[in-house]
């Protein structure tokens, strides 16, 4: 824990301005963080909460959580939440094979589909930021403070940034600091 914390960033809730919404807004937001990394290297995590829309049926939520609890788990159980979102029931998690990644993903897609939601944003961003290994959900727990959201504690560990993630992000933007 003192690793993650002395060599980490905690990242709070985010908030996109109307006028950058659309397919670039969370490109715009991963780029700054990238310009702040590449300033400072010598972080290697980054940490903090996802949420889960309140707004969503419950059902949804289930499977979201039964889906990135078996694919993104906690190696390190770093914290536990105050408020935690009960455990996956076996039939939510029986949804899901738990052999190949691709398969439970687009079976989460069509079973949030057939409930007319979808993979969050950042939750969808963070699965595909990093390689395997690089992502894990500390925990996940109930926010009545926050319409009901689920919240999970998500911990990246930029070791495992995909090669064209860090060239994007953090890459960019380290020959703008040699010529500046």
């Amino acid at each position: 824990m003192d690793d993650v914390l002395q060599h980490g960033i905690e990242l709070g809730r985010s908030f996109i301005q109307p006028r950058y919404w659309g397919r670039r807004g969370l490109d715009y937001l991963w780029s700054g963080i990238g310009a702040y990394l590449a300033r400072y290297p010598h972080y290697r995590y980054l940490f903090g909460p996802v949420s889960i829309s309140g707004g969503l049926p419950p059902a949804a939520r289930d499977l979201l959580v039964a889906f990135y609890r078996m694919w993104f788990p906690a190696t390190h159980p770093l914290a536990e939440s105050r408020r935690p979102y009960p455990a996956s029931l076996p039939d939510v998690l029986a949804q899901f094979g738990g052999e190949d990644y691709n398969d439970d993903l687009a079976r989460l897609k069509s079973l949030l589909g057939n409930l007319g939601c979808a993979i969050p944003p950042l939750y969808k961003q963070y699965s595909e930021v990093c390689e395997p290994g690089g992502v894990q959900f500390i925990d996940f727990g109930s926010d009545p403070d926050f319409n009901n959201c689920v919240d999970g504690l998500v911990l990246v560990d930029l070791t495992y940034l995909k090669a064209n993630r860090y060239q994007r992000y953090i890459g960019a933007h380290l020959g703008a600091q040699k010529s500046a």
